[in-house]
Order: structure tokens, then sequence, then C-alpha cells
């Protein structure tokens, strides 16, 4: 699976996993990516836009998009920009 979004929000508590959230036109997107993965892709997280490709991962209940690889959009010019306050 792939996804495509904003990156507006990065955590990376104390475990096993960083929890990133990606926005598109239709919501908020959750996926997360083992420490190891993070570690590897983490400077390309600071794009604006990026597409994430990885699993889907259901336990538990809950549905969850495990990230395997990041690639950063860098064309971005004419794209509005969020300030944040």
């Amino acid at each position: 699976m792939r996804i495509l979004g904003l990156v507006i929000g990065k955590q990376r508590p104390l475990g096993k996993a960083v929890f990133v959230t990606l926005e598109d036109e239709f919501g908020y997107i959750p996926p997360s990516l083992w420490t190891d993965v993070y570690d590897r892709h983490q400077t390309k997280l600071n794009a604006v836009i990026v597409v994430a490709s990885g699993r889907i991962s259901k336990r538990t209940g809950t549905i969850n998009i495990r990230v395997s690889s990041i690639m950063p959009i860098d064309n971005t010019l004419n794209l509005p920009v969020k300030e944040w306050r």
C-alpha cells in the first residue's frame, strides 16, 4: 500500500515504534514506523509531502499502516504552506 500526504507530526515515544501523522484531502493518516525504518528515513520526513509504502496491519481491532519506505516529494513550489503560530 502507498499513501501520500503532508507531514504534520512525528512522535517517538520510548518504544519500538515511531508514529507519524500525515494529512491528505480526506483527513489524517496515522502510519507507524519501526525505529530502524525511522532511523533510515528520518531526514526524508523533513519534506513537506511524502509517499510512504508499507503494509496494513490488523491487530486487536485496530488497523495500522506499517511503513517500510518513504520517498519525499520535492516539487512543492506552488503549494500553500500552513503557518504555525
